[in-house]
């Protein structure tokens, strides 16, 4: 039967080259025609020792690749699996460090941004006091409809939008607090309550000429009135954390009086903070997204620990599979285990080392090289080495489209195109059927896999132009 219409590698040819045969144990060679019985109890198998029961039925292909595999293929697996694990663990580590030092930076900007939009916020609402100020400075006795003009000339309503309530009060009722603010041209700072929620309410002596005298007796002749102004911080907070996901903020106002404190968002817990001074007797405390508390509380860590761990897994699968693989070859031709078979020994032997229809490699050479490979590279410790499995699906399709020697052609074409992305000290081999693998050794970081894959593949995905069929 041609090569293209038996892909699987375990179909037992004429020269032994490939894996033991379904049906017979590995390490039992030579029991193709012996069908087991069906398995009894223990105890009612007379001269069956108690020790080794007979199986139920076969052992499958991994069990018997696993039994076969030699030790020192076991000790290559699990070193690439332990190096590969603590790889990954510590370039976790370096992933979530650098992404904790962005975030630091990230909140510390932000922070900057939040304080610098306050410092403006306030600096605004001093000007709209001094703006009204100087206008009862200059008419004490203005009545409600001149200054309503005025308010809406000055455009508070849009201009202001935290701007609640703005009034003037003569000298007709003086408390004994606006006496006090009067004399020390302090304003006072209260907290209100207001329909859009906490309000802070300012009381601002204003003075005839729009100055304040230097002597308490000339501040006292001088004085009109109090213009009093009442804010709604919550909505200055609001539009300073705009577009600022996961982010808080508290300001804080520290008089003679006391402290006024006004909040807007729900801080994250462990977020981080950030103190900043602002404009007068203002500060403000800024709440940013928590730092990563380890690996797994980061994303694109937890995804690089959990990558690196399938994917040296995978290779320290791959290694267990060709030292099984080796192993189940040499012991189903009668040969010790680990050994290699007679005619593998034989250089003159072309037809066992080379597979027939491509001029490749066998399974029988490759297998051989990959033992030399692991051997000089576990001398060397700046040496890498890596392998690569190739597998052709659609070779069994071609064959049913347009036969055998179709098949056969296009195993010959892939072969080729594979031996050219390949450098001149990597090997090519046909393990059997559609399967090929290539064997690859340099310096370490001399190499990439996945760049010598993603090559295979573009090579294979030019097109294929079959002699003799169209």
């Amino acid at each position: 039967m041609p090569d293209s219409e038996t892909p699987q590698p375990d179909s037992a040819p004429a020269n032994g080259a490939h894996a033991t045969p379904e049906g017979a144990p590995a390490g039992a060679p030579g029991q193709l025609a012996h069908e087991p019985e069906p398995a009894q109890p223990a105890a009612e198998t007379p001269g069956q020792p108690a020790s080794e029961p007979e199986p139920a039925r076969e052992p499958g292909r991994l069990a018997r690749t696993l039994r076969a595999t030699r030790p020192g293929w076991f000790v290559a697996a699990l070193t690439c699996l332990a190096v590969g694990v603590l790889a990954s663990a510590f370039g976790a580590r370096e992933v979530m460090r650098s992404d904790a030092a962005s975030a630091r930076t990230a909140f510390s900007e932000t922070s900057t941004s939040i304080a610098s939009t306050l410092n403006v916020a306030i600096r605004h609402e001093e000007q709209l006091t001094v703006s009204a100020a100087t206008f009862f400075a200059e008419h004490p006795n203005a009545t409600s409809a001149e200054f309503a003009r005025w308010k809406a000339w000055a455009r508070t309503r849009s201009r202001y939008p935290e701007l609640d309530a703005l009034r003037f009060s003569g000298l007709a009722s003086v408390s004994p607090a606006l006496a006090l603010s009067r004399d020390t041209a302090a304003n006072i700072y209260s907290s209100v309550a207001s329909s859009r929620g906490p309000g802070l309410a300012i009381e601002t002596p204003v003075y005839r000429g729009a100055v304040t005298p230097r002597s308490v007796f000339g501040r006292r002749a001088a004085s009109v009135g109090w213009l009093r102004e009442v804010l709604i911080p919550g909505v200055v907070l609001r539009e300073a954390l705009v577009g600022q996901h996961g982010y808080a903020a508290r300001l804080e106002y520290s008089g003679r009086t006391g402290s006024l404190v006004y909040r807007s968002g729900v801080p994250n817990q462990q977020a981080q903070s950030a103190s900043v001074a602002l404009r007068g007797a203002w500060s403000m405390m800024s709440y940013g997204p928590p730092l990563p508390a380890g690996v797994f509380a980061d994303p694109g860590a937890l995804a690089l620990l959990i990558g690196g761990i399938l994917a040296s897994a995978l290779l320290a699968a791959l290694l267990l599979l060709l030292g099984g693989e080796g192993a189940a070859a040499s012991a189903s031709m009668g040969a010790p285990l680990g050994a290699p078979t007679p005619r593998a020994a034989e250089a003159d032997s072309r037809e066992d080392l080379y597979d027939p229809l491509t001029g490749l490699p066998s399974r029988v050479l490759m297998l051989d090289r990959a033992e030399r490979l692991i051997a000089r590279t576990g001398r060397q410790s700046e040496a890498i080495a890596g392998a690569l499995f190739v597998e052709v699906d659609w070779v069994n399709e071609v064959s049913d489209r347009l036969g055998s020697d179709a098949g056969d052609q296009l195993l010959r074409i892939v072969a080729r195109r594979l031996e050219q992305v390949v450098r001149a000290g990597d090997s090519v081999g046909r393990l059997g059927g559609d399967e090929f693998v290539i064997l690859v050794e340099s310096a370490a970081r001399g190499v990439r896999l996945d760049s010598l894959a993603r090559r295979a593949i573009e090579a294979l995905r030019e097109p294929i132009e079959l002699e003799g069929f169209g």
